[in-house]
């Protein structure tokens, strides 16, 4: 078994309190905030009336790509509260994990990349099962190209600012490299965390009986 994707909720505007739904069906909740506003620095999100945990805060100066967790979250449509004290421009994704560890905890390694035409971590020993998630807020509008392994979940450009925010995903096992890439110059700040998968549902490993 491994962790899989569950829903997805997007939420792209420039409003001081963004506060949104998202119809969880996983065991843990990720929250990437793709922003190029400075007033997300002291914002501390809640689903559920429950705080997030901040995984780590990436930054070029100007992009921002921030990402949270919640292991154990209720199921069903709940509200993400920001806690936002101003106007923010970001895209942001809430993804449902499906079998995460939420009894040992979900979050494995994590990593981080700022560059100006691509981006790129290696993580290099995962948990067989895991699933990598990463998020980019880049410089300038255009599409964002994920690599070889890494599967794209989101692109798409940032309120109506000239930056873009993506997300992805890539399987666990081993060393991973999770990438993307773009044909304009232009800065990005990527953050990518490893969430493990439940060891109750690893599969069982067999045996030889010799009689």
């Amino acid at each position: 078994m491994s962790v899989t994707i569950g829903n997805l909720t997007v939420q792209n505007t420039n409003e001081q309190t963004p506060n949104f739904n998202h119809n969880n069906n996983g065991s843990t909740l990720v929250l990437i905030i793709n922003s190029n506003t400075n007033n997300t620095v002291n914002n501390i999100p809640a689903y559920n009336g429950v705080n997030m945990i901040l995984i780590q805060k990436i930054s070029d100066g100007s992009r921002r790509c921030w990402m949270y967790y919640l292991d154990n979250v209720p199921q069903g449509n709940n509200v993400v509260d920001w806690g936002m004290t101003g106007p923010i421009n970001h895209r942001s994704q809430v993804i449902s994990l499906v079998g995460t560890d939420i009894v040992g905890g979900s979050l494995g390694a994590i990593g981080s990349d700022t560059n100006g035409t691509s981006v790129q971590v290696i993580l290099g020993a995962t948990e067989s099962g895991s699933r990598v998630i990463g998020g980019i807020c880049k410089q300038t509008n255009e599409n964002i190209v994920p690599g070889a392994d890494t599967v794209e979940l989101d692109d798409a450009q940032i309120a109506a600012v000239n930056n873009r925010g993506w997300a992805g995903w890539e399987t666990g096992g081993g060393a991973v490299t999770i990438d993307a890439s773009w044909a304009t110059p232009g800065a990005a700040s990527f953050n990518v965390a490893e969430f493990q998968v439940d060891p109750s549902l690893a599969m069982p490993r067999r045996t030889a009986l010799f009689i």
